[in-house]
């Protein structure tokens, strides 16, 4: 009986390794498929930030001067734009690899919404005011929301474009992004306290805090 029992330590723990180690490589495995994916999925956003850039640069040269065409083509981008940083978001929020590089690309995305605010501002100025532009200065973006007033504004300004459509452009900035641009908006728009909207690049036509729908209204408005 000793020896039987001797033996089945011995099985319990040759078989308690064997799991573990098959554990181990299921999880490498599972890793290796979810970097690859990873890698995709930055190269794809990567591609299509370099696409989004060219359009921006075309729409920008002397090829294009049909006030229309640089409207249209400014929606379509800012569309595309907002539709593959969500995307982004979301994956990012799924993975636990990789954060460094969605980190960069997220921030390469972030610039690259404020050009295309320049841009809609420039068009504004060129054609007389064509759409409505919202700089949305907001606590983060890509993960989850720990200021809850900047949530509520932020579902709050969805519902108005909504209601708008592509009338209104909403660009989103992070507050707390470490670099010279973001930091140069802030000072510019004496940006000192989160959530922080401004209207139409008019530095006194802005909303601190949580504004209501209605007021929202007003600000496109005004």
């Amino acid at each position: 009986m000793t020896d039987i029992n001797h033996y089945r330590y011995i099985f319990a723990g040759v078989l308690t390794v064997v799991v573990f180690l098959l554990g181990v490589f299921m999880s490498g495995q599972l890793d290796d498929a979810r970097v690859s994916a990873l890698e995709n999925s930055i190269e794809k956003n990567n591609v299509e930030l370099q696409s989004t850039q060219m359009q921006l640069n075309y729409l920008r040269s002397e090829n294009v001067q049909d006030c229309d065409v640089l409207e249209t083509g400014l929606q379509d981008i800012v569309a595309s734009y907002n539709k593959r940083l969500s995307s982004l978001q979301t994956y990012q929020e799924d993975s636990l690899l990789k954060g460094q590089e969605f980190e960069t690309l997220k921030r390469s995305y972030i610039l690259s919404g404020i050009r295309y605010w320049m841009f809609a501002e420039e068009i504004n100025r060129k054609c007389g005011r064509t759409s409505d532009t919202v700089l949305y200065f907001t606590s983060r973006v890509g993960a989850a929301e720990t200021c809850e007033a900047c949530a509520e504004m932020g579902e709050h300004l969805s519902l108005a474009k909504k209601e708008r459509g592509s009338d209104v452009l909403i660009f989103t900035v992070p507050a707390n992004l470490d670099d010279g641009m973001v930091e140069m908006l802030k000072q510019q728009y004496n940006v000192t306290s989160i959530p922080t909207t401004v209207f139409n690049g008019n530095r006194s036509n802005r909303i601190e805090g949580v504004g209501s729908l209605d007021r929202i209204g007003s600000k496109l408005e005004g």
